[in-house]
C-alpha cells in the first residue's frame, strides 16, 4: 500500500500488527513515516516514542536512541524528547554528544523562556564536567536570575578563582 500511494491504508494495516503484536515495535517506525508523509507530526512523534520507551524495557538502547533522535529532528522544540536522547547518551557513556544535546535543548528552554528548567539542564551539564567554564558561568548567571543568589556564589566563586589575576600571577 505505501509503494502505491494508500498511505492510509498502509497505517490501517500497521495499526492491525501493533493490535496483534504489541512487542513488535520494529512496526512503528514506518508507521511513524508514513504519519510523517501524511502530515500527522504528533502521530509520528508518538509512535516513535511508543516504540523508543518499548525498546528501552527491551535493554535495546541504542534502538530507542536512534528512534528518539529522530523524534528530535521532527520537532527540535519538543525538549522532553531531547532530553530523553541526552540521558540515554548519557548512561550509554556517550558524554561529548550528550553535552552537545543538553546545550542545544538549554538554548531551546532559554528561547521558550522556561529558566528554571534551563537551570535544570546546565547542572546536568556541570554533572558530566564539573570544571565546563562556560556552563559554570550560564549556571551561575540562570540561578542568579531567579534570584538564588547564595546557590549562585560558589560558582561565581570557582569562575573568579579561574580566573588570571592581571598583570601579576596567582601567588603575587
Amino acid at each position: 500500500y505505501t509503494k502505491e500511494g494508500f498511505d492510509a491504508r498502509a497505517v490501517a494495516v500497521f495499526k492491525q500488527i501493533q493490535n496483534l503484536a504489541p512487542d513488535r515495535f520494529d512496526s512503528f517506525e514506518p508507521l511513524a513515516e508514513l504519519y510523517q508523509r501524511m502530515g500527522l507530526t504528533a502521530e509520528a512523534i508518538a509512535a516513535l516514542q511508543t516504540a523508543a520507551d518499548g525498546f528501552h524495557r527491551q535493554g535495546k538502547k541504542r534502538e530507542a536512541l536512534g528512534l528518539l533522535r529522530k523524534m528530535a529532528t521532527l520537532d527540535p522544540t519538543n525538549t522532553g524528547s531531547r532530553l530523553k536522547v541526552a540521558d540515554l547518551l548519557r548512561q550509554e557513556k556517550l558524554f561529548a554528544e550528550a553535552i552537545d544535546e543538553y546545550e542545544e535543548v538549554a538554548a531551546e528552554l532559554q528561547r521558550q523562556g522556561v529558566t528554571e528548567a534551563v537551570g535544570t539542564v546546565l547542572e546536568r551539564i556541570l554533572e558530566i564536567e564539573p570544571d565546563r567554564r562556560e556552563t559554570v558561568k550560564a549556571f551561575a548567571q540562570n540561578l542568579l536570575a531567579r534570584g538564588l543568589g547564595e546557590r549562585a556564589e560558589p560558582y561565581a566563586k570557582r569562575l573568579l578563582d579561574d580566573t588570571p589575576y592581571l598583570g601579576r600571577d596567582r601567588a603575587g
